[in-house]
């Protein structure tokens, strides 16, 4: 997220994910705005992480939030999607105001495990 003169740009950052076929989703990360300063999400509604259009993970159920401004979310979800195939994911969360966004979303690929 990033404010110049006034305007807010909320658009979801892409991030390329490869995991092996078995492996859980295992996803940390940090919220910040484009000044680098934390997102705070404790007070969010709800998280959640899907697949595919399929939710995998929500808050409380694989998805938490820690840290000191409360910005750090990790998401761990079990899957089993085939290898080789391509996919497309994204983490949504909704604000304490009901407000739902896409912040992260992107192409996963799963790999051979060798």
């Amino acid at each position: 997220m990033s404010c110049n003169n006034g305007t807010i740009d909320y658009a979801p950052k892409n991030i390329p994910y490869r995991k092996r076929q078995g492996d859980h989703f295992q996803i940390p990360m940090t919220l910040t705005d484009s000044a680098g300063a934390a997102i705070d999400v404790s007070d969010s509604q709800d998280i959640q992480f899907f697949v595919d259009d399929v939710e995998v993970a929500s808050l409380g159920s694989g998805i938490t939030v820690s840290g000191v401004d409360n910005n750090d979310i990790t998401i761990i979800a079990a899957d089993d999607r085939s290898v080789g195939a391509n996919y497309v994911y994204k983490i949504v969360i909704t604000d304490v105001d009901g407000v739902i966004r896409t912040h992260v979303e992107g192409k996963m690929k799963i790999i051979v495990v060798s």
